[in-house]
């Protein structure tokens, strides 16, 4: 699968997905706090940015584990 294929895709998965992220270290929300702060933000409420380093990191993940 092309890199900018999954891209897309994990793109259109995350924009609908209710997951929370950390607004401060970008872990998922998995208890009230993580790093000490309680921001927490959906995928879809982040700037481009953000978003783009979301994107960068799981397909990192997805690159290894099919190495």
């Amino acid at each position: 699968m092309k890199m900018s294929s999954l891209a897309q895709e994990l793109h259109q998965e995350f924009m609908h997905d209710s997951t929370e992220y950390c607004c401060y270290c970008g872990d998922q929300r998995s208890r009230f706090s993580c790093c000490g702060e309680v921001h927490f933000e959906r995928y879809s409420d982040m700037d481009e940015r953000t978003q783009q380093e979301i994107l960068s990191n799981e397909i990192e993940i997805y690159e290894k584990a099919t190495q």
